[in-house]
């Protein structure tokens, strides 16, 4: 698969549709019995690792990339479980979404006591990104490792992880309107690591 589009775990729970469970990402890992949170943790329906439900983001990026040109059979929305069974020798990028990579959030922070503890965020997301890193290097494959956030300046704060992650490039901002252009430039070699976007998608 040319394109596989996922997002780190937290992003993919429905935590059994109870108000303000969408926070227990933010609970650190070593206070929350990670029994309790997998219990808690339900997760949106997949067929055959190609998510019937996803995150809005990763939605909107799968529409501007077929809008724009890129063949909707080259490109499949993975649960980020299932993401290895869509890589090959073809796939140039796995795009990942995430709200709060590294648990520098204010919530999380205050349940974190200011990141003396890792919140489920960070983990679920340098796990899947770990994983990935390891695949590629295992397999010998050459995708890239692109991460979609609003929260892309938490990857310059704490560059020596991304670095040691290998993430390849971070977008960061409202992309929809110039994702197309951007995953081109980075299959061909020439984006920068840092995309920030600063401008806004129109109303047509």
């Amino acid at each position: 698969m040319r394109i596989v589009l996922t997002s780190d775990q937290s992003l993919t729970s429905t935590f059994r549709n109870i108000p303000l469970l969408d926070f227990l990402p933010c609970a650190p890992v070593e206070k929350l019995p990670k029994s309790l949170y997998k219990l808690l943790d339900t997760q949106l329906p997949d067929k055959n690792g190609r998510l019937l439900l996803a995150p809005y983001a990763i939605r909107k990026v799968e529409a501007a990339l077929v809008y724009s040109g890129f063949k909707r059979e080259e490109i499949v929305v993975a649960h980020p479980k299932k993401v290895e069974q869509f890589i090959d020798e073809k796939t140039t990028i796995i795009g990942i979404n995430t709200m709060d990579p590294y648990g520098l959030g204010p919530v999380t922070l205050m349940f974190t006591e200011g990141g003396k503890y890792t919140s489920y965020s960070e983990y679920m997301f340098t796990s899947l990104v770990k994983r990935l890193r390891d695949f590629r290097k295992r397999k010998g494959y050459k995708f890239k490792i692109v991460i979609g956030s609003q929260a892309g300046w938490q990857f310059e704060i704490k560059h020596e992880l991304t670095d040691e992650l290998e993430i390849d490039h971070v977008v960061w901002g409202e992309c929809e309107h110039v994702i197309a252009d951007i995953f081109r430039d980075i299959e061909s070699g020439s984006a920068d690591i840092f995309i920030k976007i600063k401008d806004f998608p129109g109303i047509d």
